[in-house]
């Protein structure tokens, strides 16, 4: 697989990343440290290819092991904080960014509002987008149904709901969606600051977060390019075998 962009190479390593499959890794079975002193680390991944087609997933994950190991710290979070659509990954990510921005940020601003405001900058607001709430179970059953019967009727209802709710959980696990009060700026300070202060700041952070994603991303070019997976940089790859 050849990227047709930085941001969709990076799209895909992320969103790789949601993929609990231990096929993913079969590069590293491959890896060698020798062959990065080519300055590039491809050989590891066309070793471990099968019947000389290597899988997309296997390519995404190979490359976002170079973009993690080869970005900073802090720039491969912005990332991942952005990004991401891992639950676990995400919220680490939050974290980090609040370590670094904090003292880039003026002192005034409370730790609860520079982490709300990152947590808006990673998580917006989405139309329509609400936590699941939890709903009530009706059953309908006619007068002078016996008791067993009810009683089965019920038991099934239950286990139906209850299979479908571990349904519903396996899909959305890991996404995360907040409440939309989360996004009122009345709830980032309790010092009563003005709305036109609250706001100045915020843009501030979302100004310093995004600085470092761009950051990212052009340190995140230089990698692929060196890797060769960037389409307009190869010609003639031994990645053109990859299936989609």
């Amino acid at each position: 697989m050849i990227y047709s962009s930085v941001l969709n190479a990076v799209i895909s390593v992320l969103a790789a990343e949601t993929i609990n499959n231990v096929s993913t890794q079969a590069w590293q079975k491959a890896y060698n440290s020798q062959d990065e002193d080519s300055g590039s680390d491809r050989v590891s991944l066309v070793r471990s290819c099968r019947r000389g087609v290597i899988d997309r997933t296997q390519v995404d994950s190979w490359v976002g092991a170079r973009l993690r190991h080869n970005l900073q710290p802090a720039l491969w979070h912005a990332l991942v904080a952005r990004y991401s659509t891992r639950r676990s990954h995400k919220v680490e990510a939050i974290g980090v960014l609040h370590s670094v921005l904090a003292p880039k940020v003026p002192a005034a601003i409370s730790t609860l509002f520079l982490y709300k405001a990152i947590t808006a900058w990673a998580i917006p607001k989405l139309a329509g987008a609400r936590p699941k709430a939890a709903t009530a179970q009706s059953i309908a059953l006619p007068l002078g149904v016996p008791v067993w019967r009810r009683e089965a009727v019920i038991k099934a209802a239950v286990a139906a709901a209850r299979a479908n709710d571990v349904k519903e959980q396996s899909r959305s696990s890991d996404a995360i969606v907040l409440k939309h009060s989360f996004y009122d700026m009345n709830t980032w300070d309790n010092t009563g600051k003005p709305e036109s202060t609250r706001r100045r700041w915020r843009k501030l952070i979302n100004d310093a977060a995004s600085e470092l994603v761009s950051e990212a991303l052009v340190c995140a070019e230089d990698i692929l390019k060196t890797e060769g997976v960037l389409i307009h940089e190869v010609t003639g790859s031994v990645l053109t075998g990859v299936s989609e």
